[in-house]
């Protein structure tokens, strides 16, 4: 992957490597054991091609390769590389392989068939090995190539966790920054605020990694093997970010139960966890087992404290169901959000395009900014909080936000910083905030979509937000950040001093859940607002 502008060298990844090996020895070497140790100190005495030559294997899938397709133009003698490899136990040369070991890993359905003309020709791959297992009829061949096997293909995966602690990022990641794609905050990586404090936080997480790549890849449809996954989770840590990720696992892993049908499974695993939507599974099954009394307390639990809005939001639903099912009727106030109908002509634009044009014609200036307005003004006026040094909040270089930015440990971390941080906003408003656009321009902040940024819209946001009004606005962000930094309007639109929000809905468009949640809080906070149900013009002429 090359940028025009910024071409990465031949041996980029080689850097980048080194910035990893060079990370966990800096920060991890006490929770390395000896043989990943005396792993490291081995790879810092190669010979840069030999290196090259390692670390291309450890990012190619498993650990078996053919030699003949083992091609990279950067690296000068690979035969020479691969022998001193082999010499200080990196890989293993040609080591002893059965025919069925062969065809799994080596060879194609047809060199298969040619190396062994006695095979059924109509057999699947999987049959295939199977019948190679017989080695008595099929001995191994002499391969035209070299046989590669890796001999330690696990310590990949505990250098990447270590320094980026989840199983999806991996080297590309410093591509994108070496490319000028990624740009992040210089937030400062100190000892006392690492992540792991101890092998056994590690050995849990990589547990848990590898138990979700086995989900995502196994039949849970079938009980035995959600019976075989269930026994496999790791006891709890005590650290935080390992044991949400371990909660997330068994609600994955009670869901499946209750697709199988079996509830009692199901209900046994989701009481391991208050992670939601945990206690609302619970109720949905108890409620369906005519088991009310529970699952009213439970929803009263949920009431009392929830973990987040759309929790909060759920139990009132499940709570006016099983009102209704008691036989009494639910109180409900109707929401109804102020409503404008339009007809316009949406054969050459947007809908929400020709909304906008329709109230500029009305004196207003208006902007299709979605999520991006609100969102952005609050990257901006906590940017530092964001980013402040708290720990277990940044392990590497490579963050655009802090681990528990949506947790809702991230408010509580913070308290003090946040709390004097809305007394300025609420006393001045977004202005002070507003050079960090120059300052900051580019660098990533998960708030923040720059393309979306343009000085004009934020000095008419400076003018008609006044800081109360920001104030109350931000706080209600600040009670969950993953909820509330969806379902804003489409457009934005300033007028002399007033300040419209509007929602734009074409044909056959609705409301939706995170939008009304919005609304809602407008109607609180005396926002002026209004949803646009658009016709268009050309289909009622």
């Amino acid at each position: 992957m090359t940028a025009p502008n910024n071409p990465l060298p031949d041996t980029y990844y080689l850097s980048n490597f080194v910035k990893l090996v060079t990370h966990v020895s800096e920060y991890y070497t006490d929770l390395l054991l000896p043989s990943e140790k005396a792993w490291i100190d081995q790879f810092s005495t190669l010979e840069n091609s030999e290196k090259c030559c390692l670390i291309r294997l450890l990012m190619r899938k498993g650990c078996w390769f053919r030699s003949d397709k083992f091609h990279y133009p950067e690296i000068e003698n690979i035969p020479g590389a691969l022998a001193a490899l082999e010499k200080l136990r990196f890989i293993e040369l040609n080591p002893p392989i059965d025919a069925a070991q062969l065809a799994q890993h080596i060879l194609t359905k047809p060199e298969s068939i040619a190396f062994w003309p006695t095979l059924p020709k109509g057999l699947c791959k999987a049959a295939l090995i199977k019948e190679l297992s017989h080695s008595e009829r099929y001995p191994r061949i002499a391969c035209p190539f070299d046989v590669i096997c890796l001999l330690d293909d696990s310590i990949l995966t505990v250098l990447c966790t270590l320094f980026f602690a989840n199983g999806h990022q991996d080297f590309s990641q410093f591509v994108l920054e070496d490319l000028g794609i990624n740009r992040f905050e210089n937030y400062p990586l100190e000892h006392r605020h690492r992540f792991f404090t101890s092998r056994h936080e590690l050995n849990s997480l990589l547990a848990l990694n590898a138990l979700s790549a086995t989900m995502s890849d196994s039949d849970l449809k079938n009980t035995a093997v959600i019976d075989a996954l269930a026994g496999q989770i790791p006891a709890l840590t005590g650290h935080d970010h390992v044991d949400r990720k371990r909660e997330k696992l068994i609600n994955a892993l009670a869901r499946a139960y209750e697709r199988a049908g079996c509830d009692e499974q199901a209900l046994s695993l989701f009481q391991l966890t208050a992670l939601p939507p945990s206690k609302e599974r619970q109720i949905r099954i108890l409620e369906k087992q005519n088991r009310d009394e529970l699952a009213w307390s439970l929803v009263l639990e949920i009431l009392a404290s929830p973990q987040n809005i759309s929790e909060y939001e759920v139990a009132e639903t499940l709570q006016r169901k099983l009102i209704r099912k008691s036989g009494a009727k639910p109180e409900r106030v109707k929401f109804s959000p102020p409503e404008r109908r339009i007809a316009l002509d949406l054969s050459q634009k947007r809908v929400e395009c020709a909304v906008a044009d329709d109230l500029t014609k009305q004196g207003w200036q208006v902007f299709y900014l979605e999520n991006h307005f609100l969102n952005a003004l609050f990257g901006l006026a906590f940017w530092d909080i964001i980013f402040a040094p708290v720990k277990g909040s940044f392990i590497n270089a490579y963050q655009s936000q802090p681990l528990d930015m949506y947790h809702e440990s991230f408010y509580a971390n913070r308290r003090a910083l946040i709390e004097a941080r809305l007394d300025i906003i609420k006393a001045e408003g977004i202005t002070p905030f507003l050079s960090l656009c120059s300052t900051k321009q580019g660098i990533s902040n998960p708030f923040i979509h720059w393309p979306a940024i343009d000085i004009a819209w934020l000095n008419l946001a400076a003018d008609h937000l006044n800081g109360p009004l920001l104030y109350e606005l931000f706080n209600i962000m600040l009670k969950d950040l993953k909820q509330y930094r969806t379902g804003m309007p489409d457009l934005i639109a300033f007028k002399d001093e007033q300040l419209l929000w509007c929602e734009v809905k074409g044909p056959g468009d609705k409301l939706q859940d995170n939008q009304k949640r919005w609304m809602r809080q407008f109607e609180r906070l005396n926002i002026p607002y209004e949803v646009c149900y658009v016709e268009n013009q050309s289909t009622t002429c």
